[in-house]
């Protein structure tokens, strides 16, 4: 009997970032979807992602990512209520690290929330029109 072969989404030292590969953990996601839905509401709602080495948690911690940027691919496919059509937040990432203070950790999301706000800037297209008024 031939065995069929399958890409093994699994790979150790590098979380899942591909929501079609993203498995399990529906209660996790549905908790971080009404976290995102709460802030979008102006009801701010904390969430920590704990566990052990392995587990998870940076997977997860990027499928956030993704879903408060608004890839709805993940809760679509878990058919999971948002809501609201999606999320929209800007997001700054940090990879921390035991050694960094928190003065390093800060420079890191700031520099980050630099770059994506440059990228947010680069696309937009300011025009004036007869009037002088500015169009976006």
């Amino acid at each position: 009997m031939k065995t069929k072969r399958f890409i093994d989404p699994f790979t150790p030292n590098r979380p899942v970032d591909d929501p079609e590969k993203f498995a399990g953990r529906e209660e996790q996601v549905d908790e971080i979807i009404d976290s995102l839905f709460q802030i979008a509401n102006n009801n701010p709602k904390h969430t920590i992602i704990t566990g052990d080495r392995g587990i998870g948690k940076s997977s997860l911690l990027l499928q956030t990512k993704l879903m408060g940027a608004g890839d709805n691919r993940l809760p679509d496919r878990l058919d999971l209520d948002k809501g609201l059509d999606g999320f929209d937040f800007v997001i700054a990432w940090h990879d921390a690290d035991a050694n960094q203070t928190p003065e390093d950790i800060t420079i890191g999301l700031l520099r980050d929330l630099n770059n994506v706000s440059t990228n947010i800037f680069d696309t937009l297209k300011i025009e004036l029109d007869i009037a002088g008024f500015i169009k976006p």
